[in-house]
């Protein structure tokens, strides 16, 4: 759950996300928003205001009353996502069931077994 300076409130649950306005609309974005697996473990938002909305099916974000598939390298995949987080340069960093991600504009790496990190 997040609440954002204008006082609205940003939920994931097991059925996609809900924007809740202090006037009390409700707004749901869910399968047909096009987020595809509506089990929500983590919401973020991010430096730019673009909301991370992290899944059991992958990472998604919410850019302009859309939502579209994390657009990021093979090795993330649609792997279940428990939580993102931004660090001071602005690159995301997602744990999953796989590994530790991180993730900027233009690469990304993944902290995995392979790279002595002993539970994903």
């Amino acid at each position: 759950m997040i609440e954002r300076p204008d006082g609205t409130v940003w939920v994931g649950s097991s059925d996609g996300v809900y924007h809740l306005f202090p006037d009390g609309k409700v707004e749901n974005f869910g399968l047909a928003a096009g987020l595809p697996n509506l089990l929500v473990t983590d919401l973020r938002f991010d430096h730019e205001g673009s909301l991370w909305i992290s899944t059991y099916g992958g990472l998604f974000r919410l850019i302009d009353g859309r939502i579209e598939a994390a657009s990021y390298p093979e090795h993330l995949g649609v792997a279940s996502i428990q939580q993102v987080s931004e660090d001071s340069d602005g690159g995301l960093w997602v744990a999953s069931a796989t590994g530790l991600f991180q993730l900027t504009d233009s690469a990304s790496s993944c902290i995995g077994k392979s790279q002595g990190l002993n539970q994903t």
